[in-house]
């Protein structure tokens, strides 16, 4: 009886090396990338939420935009930003429990004492005014907002 044995030449074994090769450089490509879009997508997330701290601060201030209705005070958790309004309510942002805050209060209550709703997550926040120009810094990101005067016409 003749057996026939099917022998691997030295080209069949090269090719199969050099498939070999190219399925692993072809996966690695694949894992790398994969990793990479993950890093540019959580880069992406992070400065929306930065533009989205600021920007909010941003419009808050242009929405009174006079010194005699802006004050800084200390909030639960760092500085805190107080707006008021022509009415006897006031409005807190301030960073709580890891989230900038927003809260709506009458004037002479103390923070955390009525419904307040986290607008992004944040950890710090810093607020300084000088000559009406606010300086105000979440997470580390600085923006600017110059507010009018205390009449409102200056």
């Amino acid at each position: 009886m003749n057996k026939t044995r099917m022998r691997f030449s030295d080209t069949s074994l090269f090719q199969l090396i050099t498939y070999m090769f190219l399925i692993i450089s072809v996966l690695t490509m694949i894992v790398i990338g994969s990793k990479l879009f993950a890093k540019v997508t959580k880069n992406k997330n992070n400065n929306e939420n930065i533009r989205a701290e600021l920007s909010y601060i941003q419009s808050q201030l242009a929405s009174i935009d006079s010194d005699r209705y802006f004050e800084i005070s200390e909030g639960p958790e760092g500085d805190m930003i107080v707006l008021k309004g022509e009415n006897s309510y006031k409005k807190l942002i301030y960073i709580y429990d890891g989230f900038l805050t927003e809260e709506y209060l009458p004037e002479n209550s103390p923070p955390l004492s009525g419904d307040f709703f986290r607008i992004v997550e944040a950890h710090n926040m810093n607020v300084s005014c000088e000559n009406r120009l606010v300086i105000f810094s979440v997470d580390g990101n600085k923006a600017y907002f110059s507010l009018k005067g205390g009449t409102g016409n200056e």
